[in-house]
């Protein structure tokens, strides 16, 4: 049984699969990452900051790379533009007629390069992820919400686009 898990495992890996969450992370010589702000082009103000926060503690988490926000003296540049933040009502409240929950859209643009050896190491014209949000039976409480879901959004956009950039190493 052992040898038939094992001859799977050799099998499997030689087909390219791989288990999620074991990318060998980033090229060796690449120490020290600059995580430049992103730019905002959305309705929404300041969602890049949260963006921007969200990856560079992504990356703290996995504690490879050092991290910075200037271009001086790393090894790779992450570059990216917020292009939209959609909100649509995703459920009404039947007794009601309200929206209780939201669907949030976020597109995005990101380059990341490796600058020591002038290569992009990823780069996404759309990068996009959708979440949705309950704001609840009080409707009023949409707007004090609307902070949560933007905080949650740019956690999930990070480690969406960190296991997309990590994981393909």
């Amino acid at each position: 049984m052992l040898l038939s898990g094992l001859l799977f495992l050799g099998v499997a890996a030689g087909c390219g699969y791989r288990l999620a969450g074991l990318g060998g992370g980033l090229p060796g010589h690449i120490q020290v990452v600059a995580i430049l702000p992103f730019d905002n082009e959305s309705a929404f103000p300041e969602v890049e900051e949260g963006m921007t926060e969200q990856i560079i503690e992504g990356f703290n988490r996995r504690g490879r790379y050092e991290v910075q926000e200037t271009e001086e003296g790393a090894e790779a540049v992450m570059r990216g533009t917020v292009l939209s933040v959609d909100f649509s009502p995703a459920q009404l409240d039947p007794a009601t007629g309200a929206a209780s929950t939201y669907l949030i859209i976020v597109r995005a643009t990101v380059e990341f390069t490796d600058v020591v050896n002038d290569v992009v190491l990823f780069e996404s014209d759309e990068f996009t992820l959708r979440d949705e949000f309950s704001i609840g039976d009080d409707p009023d409480a949409a707007f004090d919400r609307e902070g949560l879901a933007f905080s949650r959004i740019a956690s999930a956009f990070a480690d969406s686009l960190l296991v997309a950039i990590l994981e393909g190493f």
